[in-house]
């Protein structure tokens, strides 16, 4: 990397990073620009693609692989290293992987939704239970045996409780 680039990245001539890509900067800079000023013999391979020495283990030749993909750094150590253990030991978390917290992606739910996607998840199940009854009886059925009175009006019950579950769950009526 040039010099123009290494200041850029947020790296002094000595290698260190510069003291603006701090830890408490998170949100001032972009995932990669946090990781990269952190990592040794660093190169880049390709657009958005760097090659650096594992922090996590001794590494005599680079074998972190680094990518950014849209809001988040994918990082992978070809020693087997673990993410979380790669970024530990430059002083980040796995939250410093990504442009933005989590949060920021997601609002939280209404109670309304909450509920609603309790009442899909229940009739879920109880579709899973049902099925389960029909294919019961059609294995006994495709064996050549009949249904006995029980299981007849158990395959009805099951039939009535099918349709109502897979509206709720289709978001339908309750």
């Amino acid at each position: 990397m040039t010099h123009d680039k290494e200041k850029a990245r947020g790296v002094q001539a000595s290698g260190l990073p510069n003291k603006r890509f701090s830890k408490d900067a998170h949100h001032n800079c972009s995932a990669v620009d946090r990781l990269l000023p952190r990592l040794g013999k660093l190169k880049e391979t390709g657009a958005g693609t760097w090659m650096a020495s594992c922090p996590a283990h001794d590494d005599r030749r680079p074998s972190l692989s680094i990518k950014q993909v849209d809001d988040r750094v994918l990082v992978h150590c070809f020693a087997g290293c673990d993410a979380s253990d790669i970024v530990a030991a430059v002083g980040l978390s796995l939250s410093d992987l990504f442009d933005e917290p989590l949060a920021h992606h997601r609002t939280p739910l209404s109670e309304a939704r909450r509920m609603r996607y309790s009442q899909a998840a229940e009739a879920l199940r109880a579709l899973r239970d049902e099925v389960f009854v029909v294919v019961l009886a059609a294995d006994r059925l495709a064996a050549g045996h009949g249904l006995s009175g029980n299981d007849l009006t158990r395959l009805h019950q099951a039939h009535g409780r099918i349709m109502p579950a897979a509206d709720i769950a289709a978001g339908g009526a309750q």
